[in-house]
């Protein structure tokens, strides 16, 4: 708390963090347990007059991760941060988010699922490697909740709520679309331009799932012993370095540099 308020500003005001168990996640007869915790802290432009703003913080142990994390260098444009070492953090892969957002997509109504999920479609630097990884995910995140991996429009349109009475998904996500992307986004796309979409977020998926079935199916044949999931992972982090260079220098330096800090650590112990 003191460094905080003594090097950026910020004084922690309160801070919870309750556990819950997940009723649909069972292990060995066990629940998993997951966390949310809330952090309220005020900064040096706070306004008594309103509420102090809120980090919240999801800990889970029942989400699969397909893939190996990827470390990322922390954007920090800000003017007091210049002298700031560069932050790094562990991150999800593109394909892991991206199975995880496709698997919301069929769980729940979210206007955030359905503009999430267009827009890592339309991803730069999608190609056939990454969309082979994204179906393996998409498998690994049904698999791990128990879900069948079906994911075609009519399991999409045909959904009943809570209280088991058929939805109208269009309408469902319409009513959400302006309200939900304007606490995320300034220029809110129109809804009907990202309905338009779906059928082609669809297919994408699928054939995602079809590509990966059928590298899985060829992929165990000639190497029982392997996982494909290595091989892809080791592709990735070969274009990733390539396109990313000086990134992953700064990463490399970064991690050697903090390395070497934990053992000077422990022999001083």
């Amino acid at each position: 708390g003191a460094y905080l308020y003594e090097r950026h500003g910020l004084e922690i005001d309160q801070f919870s963090f309750p556990i819950h168990e997940n009723q649909k996640q069972e292990v060995d007869h066990h629940y998993k347990k997951n966390c949310r915790g809330y952090i309220h802290f005020k900064g040096p432009m706070f306004n008594p007059k309103f509420n102090s703003p809120v980090l919240k913080l999801d800990l889970t142990a029942d989400e699969k991760v397909a893939f190996q994390p990827y470390h990322r260098v922390l954007s920090h444009p800000y003017a007091q941060g210049a002298n700031e070492e560069n932050l790094i953090a562990t991150t999800y892969s593109l394909r892991d988010v991206f199975a995880e957002k496709i698997r919301a997509l069929f769980e729940r109504i979210s206007a955030n699922d359905l503009y999430d999920c267009i827009h890592l479609m339309n991803h730069p630097q999608m190609n056939e490697m990454r969309r082979l990884g994204i179906g393996v995910a998409i498998m690994d995140k049904f698999s791990a909740k128990n879900l069948p991996c079906k994911t075609d429009k009519d399991t999409f349109m045909n959904r009943t709520g809570s209280d088991g009475l058929p939805v109208n998904i269009k309408d469902a996500y319409q009513q959400q679309w302006e309200d939900c992307l304007s606490r995320l986004i300034i220029d809110v796309p129109p809804f009907e331009k990202a309905w338009e979409q779906l059928d082609s977020l669809l297919a994408f998926t699928n054939t995602s799932l079809t590509l990966a079935k059928k590298a899985i199916a060829k992929w165990q044949a000639s190497h029982p012993n392997m996982d494909i999931r290595n091989l892809i992972d080791e592709q990735m982090q070969k274009d990733r370095y390539a396109q990313n260079k000086e990134e992953e220098a700064v990463i490399t330096t970064c991690l050697s540099k903090r390395k070497s800090e934990l053992i000077l650590s422990e022999k001083t112990r």
